[in-house]
Protein backbone atom coordinates (compact mmCIF):
# COMPACT_ATOMS: atom_id res chain seq x y z
CA UNK A 1 0.00 0.00 0.00
CA UNK A 2 1.42 3.40 -0.64
CA UNK A 3 1.59 5.34 2.22
CA UNK A 4 3.30 8.29 0.55
CA UNK A 5 1.14 10.70 2.19
CA UNK A 6 1.21 9.74 5.81
CA UNK A 7 5.10 9.48 6.85
CA UNK A 8 7.81 7.03 7.35
CA UNK A 9 6.20 5.71 10.85
CA UNK A 10 4.79 2.49 9.86
CA UNK A 11 1.73 2.95 11.69
CA UNK A 12 1.00 6.35 10.13
CA UNK A 13 -2.00 5.48 8.04
CA UNK A 14 -3.45 3.36 11.15
CA UNK A 15 -3.09 7.32 12.70
CA UNK A 16 -4.79 9.04 9.96
CA UNK A 17 -7.80 6.69 10.40
CA UNK A 18 -8.11 7.25 14.37
CA UNK A 19 -8.09 10.80 13.84
CA UNK A 20 -11.22 10.04 11.51
CA UNK A 21 -12.71 7.72 13.93
CA UNK A 22 -12.16 10.32 16.59
CA UNK A 23 -13.71 13.09 14.64
CA UNK A 24 -16.97 10.65 13.99
CA UNK A 25 -16.89 9.66 17.59
CA UNK A 26 -17.08 13.81 18.71
CA UNK A 27 -19.76 14.50 16.15
CA UNK A 28 -21.93 11.18 17.21
CA UNK A 29 -21.59 12.11 20.78
CA UNK A 30 -23.81 13.52 23.62
CA UNK A 31 -22.97 16.64 25.26
CA UNK A 32 -21.96 15.59 28.59
CA UNK A 33 -19.23 13.46 26.78
CA UNK A 34 -18.00 16.80 24.79
CA UNK A 35 -15.26 17.38 26.85
CA UNK A 36 -14.11 13.34 26.62
CA UNK A 37 -14.17 13.82 22.32
CA UNK A 38 -12.40 17.43 22.32
CA UNK A 39 -9.25 15.67 24.20
CA UNK A 40 -9.91 12.27 22.11
CA UNK A 41 -9.73 14.73 18.77
CA UNK A 42 -6.76 16.61 20.37
CA UNK A 43 -4.75 13.02 21.09
CA UNK A 44 -5.11 11.82 17.70
CA UNK A 45 -3.61 15.11 15.89
CA UNK A 46 -0.76 14.95 18.83
CA UNK A 47 -0.20 11.28 17.95
CA UNK A 48 0.30 11.40 14.71
CA UNK A 49 3.37 12.74 12.68
CA UNK A 50 1.64 13.59 9.58
CA UNK A 51 -1.22 15.48 11.37
CA UNK A 52 0.86 16.87 14.04
CA UNK A 53 3.27 18.12 10.98
CA UNK A 54 0.40 19.46 9.12
CA UNK A 55 -0.77 21.77 11.89
CA UNK A 56 2.39 22.95 12.44
CA UNK A 57 2.57 24.71 8.54
CA UNK A 58 -1.19 25.93 8.35
CA UNK A 59 -0.07 27.53 12.07
CA UNK A 60 2.72 29.22 11.27
CA UNK A 61 1.50 33.27 10.70
CA UNK A 62 -1.86 32.11 11.55
CA UNK A 63 -4.01 35.65 13.32
CA UNK A 64 -5.84 33.32 16.21
CA UNK A 65 -7.59 36.50 17.42
CA UNK A 66 -8.23 38.47 14.66
CA UNK A 67 -9.85 35.45 12.26
CA UNK A 68 -11.82 34.16 15.90
CA UNK A 69 -13.05 37.68 15.65
CA UNK A 70 -14.24 37.64 11.99
CA UNK A 71 -15.66 34.36 12.38
CA UNK A 72 -17.82 35.25 16.05
CA UNK A 73 -18.67 38.92 13.87
CA UNK A 74 -19.65 36.70 10.74
CA UNK A 75 -22.45 34.60 12.79
CA UNK A 76 -19.85 31.87 13.61
CA UNK A 77 -19.60 31.22 9.67
CA UNK A 78 -16.47 29.38 8.96
CA UNK A 79 -14.22 30.86 6.35
CA UNK A 80 -13.91 28.95 2.63
CA UNK A 81 -10.54 28.13 2.79
CA UNK A 82 -9.79 24.67 4.77
CA UNK A 83 -6.08 25.93 5.61
CA UNK A 84 -7.79 28.98 7.77
CA UNK A 85 -11.02 26.21 8.93
CA UNK A 86 -8.64 23.86 9.92
CA UNK A 87 -6.18 26.42 12.03
CA UNK A 88 -8.87 28.20 13.45
CA UNK A 89 -11.25 25.28 14.42
CA UNK A 90 -7.75 23.14 16.25
CA UNK A 91 -6.99 26.76 18.36
CA UNK A 92 -10.83 26.91 19.43
CA UNK A 93 -10.73 22.90 20.38
CA UNK A 94 -7.31 23.75 22.04
CA UNK A 95 -8.77 26.52 24.00
CA UNK A 96 -12.01 24.65 25.07
CA UNK A 97 -10.00 21.97 26.21
CA UNK A 98 -7.70 24.39 28.15
CA UNK A 99 -11.00 25.67 29.41
CA UNK A 100 -9.79 29.57 28.02
CA UNK A 101 -13.34 28.74 26.26
CA UNK A 102 -16.33 27.42 28.29
CA UNK A 103 -18.23 24.93 25.34
CA UNK A 104 -21.42 26.05 27.24
CA UNK A 105 -20.88 29.37 26.83
CA UNK A 106 -19.93 29.09 23.04
CA UNK A 107 -22.73 27.00 22.45
CA UNK A 108 -24.91 29.40 23.46
CA UNK A 109 -23.58 31.92 21.43
CA UNK A 110 -23.54 30.04 18.53
CA UNK A 111 -26.90 29.15 18.21
CA UNK A 112 -30.48 30.05 19.98
CA UNK A 113 -31.92 26.35 20.54
CA UNK A 114 -31.80 24.04 23.89
CA UNK A 115 -28.21 22.72 24.80
CA UNK A 116 -29.00 19.59 22.77
CA UNK A 117 -29.61 21.51 19.30
CA UNK A 118 -26.88 23.97 19.89
CA UNK A 119 -24.23 20.83 20.58
CA UNK A 120 -25.93 19.49 17.48
CA UNK A 121 -25.39 22.30 15.43
CA UNK A 122 -21.77 22.45 16.55
CA UNK A 123 -20.95 19.41 15.30
CA UNK A 124 -22.40 20.08 12.15
CA UNK A 125 -21.02 23.51 11.65
CA UNK A 126 -17.87 22.94 13.37
CA UNK A 127 -16.49 19.37 13.77
CA UNK A 128 -17.87 18.37 10.05
CA UNK A 129 -16.52 21.32 8.08
CA UNK A 130 -12.59 20.55 10.30
CA UNK A 131 -13.03 17.00 9.43
CA UNK A 132 -13.33 17.91 5.70
CA UNK A 133 -10.99 20.40 5.81
CA UNK A 134 -7.86 18.92 7.33
CA UNK A 135 -8.20 15.16 5.23
CA UNK A 136 -8.60 17.55 2.04
CA UNK A 137 -5.24 19.38 3.09
CA UNK A 138 -3.45 15.49 3.17
CA UNK A 139 -5.14 14.41 0.07
CA UNK A 140 -3.15 17.76 -1.56
CA UNK A 141 -0.27 17.10 0.74
CA UNK A 142 -0.20 14.17 -1.00
CA UNK A 143 -0.54 15.12 -4.08
CA UNK A 144 2.64 17.60 -4.56
CA UNK A 145 4.58 14.53 -3.00
CA UNK A 146 3.56 12.30 -5.74
CA UNK A 147 4.30 14.99 -7.96
CA UNK A 148 7.54 15.82 -6.56
CA UNK A 149 8.56 11.87 -6.50
CA UNK A 150 7.34 11.37 -9.94
CA UNK A 151 9.39 14.42 -11.29
CA UNK A 152 12.97 12.73 -9.41
CA UNK A 153 12.36 9.49 -10.72
CA UNK A 154 12.09 10.85 -14.61
CA UNK A 155 15.26 12.92 -13.93
CA UNK A 156 16.90 10.18 -12.12
CA UNK A 157 15.64 7.65 -15.18
CA UNK A 158 16.93 10.85 -17.46
CA UNK A 159 20.22 11.10 -16.09
CA UNK A 160 20.44 7.03 -15.96
CA UNK A 161 20.11 6.90 -19.50
CA UNK A 162 22.56 9.94 -20.38
CA UNK A 163 25.47 7.97 -18.36
CA UNK A 164 24.58 4.68 -20.21
CA UNK A 165 24.79 6.61 -23.64
CA UNK A 166 27.80 8.56 -22.77
CA UNK A 167 29.37 5.06 -21.20
CA UNK A 168 28.62 3.65 -24.38
CA UNK A 169 29.79 6.38 -27.16
CA UNK A 170 32.93 6.29 -25.28
CA UNK A 171 33.35 2.56 -25.82
CA UNK A 172 32.97 3.00 -29.40
CA UNK A 173 34.82 5.60 -29.86
CA UNK A 174 37.85 4.23 -28.02
CA UNK A 175 37.31 1.26 -30.43
CA UNK A 176 38.29 3.73 -33.29
CA UNK A 177 40.69 5.27 -31.19
CA UNK A 178 42.15 2.22 -30.84
CA UNK A 179 42.07 1.47 -34.45
CA UNK A 180 45.99 1.35 -35.97
CA UNK A 181 44.93 0.63 -39.00
CA UNK A 182 42.71 3.72 -39.98
CA UNK A 183 43.64 6.42 -41.74
CA UNK A 184 44.64 9.10 -39.35
CA UNK A 185 42.60 11.91 -40.84
CA UNK A 186 39.77 9.85 -41.21
CA UNK A 187 40.03 8.57 -37.52
CA UNK A 188 40.61 12.23 -36.44
CA UNK A 189 37.25 13.28 -37.91
CA UNK A 190 35.63 10.19 -37.10
CA UNK A 191 36.78 11.25 -33.04
CA UNK A 192 35.91 15.19 -33.44
CA UNK A 193 31.85 14.25 -34.56
CA UNK A 194 31.69 11.61 -32.00
CA UNK A 195 32.36 14.84 -29.21
CA UNK A 196 29.86 16.84 -31.14
CA UNK A 197 27.72 14.09 -30.81
CA UNK A 198 28.01 13.46 -27.21
CA UNK A 199 27.58 17.29 -26.98
CA UNK A 200 24.86 17.55 -29.04
CA UNK A 201 22.96 14.48 -26.74
CA UNK A 202 24.02 16.48 -24.05
CA UNK A 203 21.84 19.57 -24.63
CA UNK A 204 19.03 17.77 -26.35
CA UNK A 205 19.48 19.25 -29.19
CA UNK A 206 17.58 16.99 -32.00
CA UNK A 207 18.47 18.71 -35.06
CA UNK A 208 21.94 18.67 -34.61
CA UNK A 209 22.30 14.69 -32.97
CA UNK A 210 20.66 13.93 -36.04
CA UNK A 211 22.84 16.13 -38.61
CA UNK A 212 25.85 14.95 -37.03
CA UNK A 213 24.93 10.93 -36.39
CA UNK A 214 24.63 11.10 -40.80
CA UNK A 215 27.17 12.63 -41.01
CA UNK A 216 29.17 10.07 -38.72
CA UNK A 217 27.14 6.83 -40.44
CA UNK A 218 28.77 7.82 -43.58
CA UNK A 219 32.06 8.00 -42.21
CA UNK A 220 32.27 4.68 -40.33
CA UNK A 221 30.31 2.90 -43.10
CA UNK A 222 32.90 3.93 -45.56
CA UNK A 223 36.16 3.63 -42.97
CA UNK A 224 34.87 0.94 -40.40
CA UNK A 225 31.99 -1.09 -41.61
CA UNK A 226 32.68 -4.06 -39.17
CA UNK A 227 31.07 -1.28 -36.84
CA UNK A 228 28.47 0.07 -38.31
CA UNK A 229 25.67 -2.17 -36.56
CA UNK A 230 27.04 -1.20 -33.05
CA UNK A 231 26.69 2.46 -34.03
CA UNK A 232 23.04 2.03 -35.15
CA UNK A 233 22.28 1.29 -31.62
CA UNK A 234 23.95 3.76 -30.14
CA UNK A 235 20.73 5.87 -30.30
Amino acid sequence: MDTTIYDLMSSSEKKIDEFKTACDNFRSSQYILADIKITALLESIAISKTLYELFNEILVDFDYKETARNFMTNNFKLPEDPKIISALVFCILLDMDKKNIDLNDFLTIMSKGDINYNYETFLEKIILPFKTSVLYLLSMKKNRVDEKQAIIKELNLEENQRISFEKRMRTFFARIQSDDKMNIIEKDKILSLGNVLLIAKETDDERQLQKVYAKLYKKIRLYKPSLLNEFENLI
